[in-house]
C-alpha cells in the first residue's frame, strides 16, 4: 500500500490522508482522500477501523454539510 503524502490525526481515533497514484499515460497524478476512525468491538474484544475514501472534488461539499452538522449538534437538546 502506498504511503499517504499528506496525514493528520485528531486524537486516537480520527484520522484523514490524502494518497497520490500515478496513472499511466498522464502526467497528472490521481490524488485521494481516506477518512479513518478507528473504534473498540464489544463483540470481538479488538479494535477495529472503519474508513471512506472521498474525491478531493468532494471537500468542498462536504465542509458544506458537515458545518451545519456542528453547529446543530452544538444546541442544547431539546
Amino acid at each position: 500500500m502506498s504511503q499517504p503524502i499528506f496525514k493528520r490525526e485528531l486524537g486516537p481515533h480520527l484520522s484523514v490522508a490524502v494518497f497520490e497514484n500515478e496513472r499511466e499515460g498522464d502526467k497528472t497524478p490521481l490524488r485521494s482522500i481516506s477518512i479513518s476512525r478507528r473504534y473498540f468491538d464489544r463483540n470481538d474484544e479488538e479494535w477495529k477501523s472503519s474508513a471512506m475514501s472521498v474525491n478531493p472534488a468532494d471537500v468542498p461539499a462536504l465542509r458544506q454539510l458537515l458545518l451545519p452538522v456542528e453547529e446543530f449538534l452544538m444546541q442544547p437538546a431539546q
